[in-house]
């Protein structure tokens, strides 16, 4: 990965998922059963990186003792209202255009960045639960226990406008 590929090297998938693994962002998780590699985030130091840089590119003007507050306020008393009228007026980074591709995942992603803490909590997405999956988990770490937190599970549903009869 000199400097001379990096300016003029095809960055095809097969390219990135190498530059990715070589500086440790992605390792490698097993294979498919077409015996294609498969890649995943190597560590909870790594998987803050991505959120970081995620709040960077969808909330780069946003006062994070704001987002701190409402995020701290879910926290300790499961309240979601303060967080989600925060996100509705904070993530303008979409386009009214942009809503015919949202889904689940798009809110997640919002709430992810607004909650994301590893030093609280073991933050997890579709964590299998019985015979069903919950959205969004975050349990408490053991260490942090003694605090006045709580741990959360969240599930999120999207409905689209054309689903919702509104008025007014």
């Amino acid at each position: 990965f000199g400097v001379e590929d990096m300016l003029h090297e095809t960055k095809d998938t097969t390219f990135m998922a190498s530059l990715l693994y070589y500086f440790g962002v992605r390792t490698l998780n097993g294979v498919t059963p077409y015996g294609e590699r498969i890649l995943t985030i190597p560590n909870l130091v790594v998987r803050k990186l991505y959120v970081e840089r995620l709040q960077e590119m969808l909330l780069p003007d946003v006062n994070k003792d704001e987002m701190l507050r409402a995020a701290r306020t879910f926290y300790s008393t499961g309240d979601m209202q303060p967080l989600c009228e925060f996100i509705e007026e904070r993530f303008s980074v979409f386009d009214n255009r942009d809503y015919r591709w949202s889904n689940e995942l798009t809110i997640k992603t919002a709430f992810l960045v607004a909650l994301f803490n590893d030093a609280f909590y073991i933050m997890d997405s579709e964590t299998a639960l019985e015979r069903d999956y919950a959205d969004m988990t975050m349990i408490i770490r053991p260490d942090m226990r003694k605090y006045q937190l709580l741990d959360l599970l969240i599930e999120f549903k999207f409905l689209s406008l054309k689903d919702l009869s509104l008025s007014g």
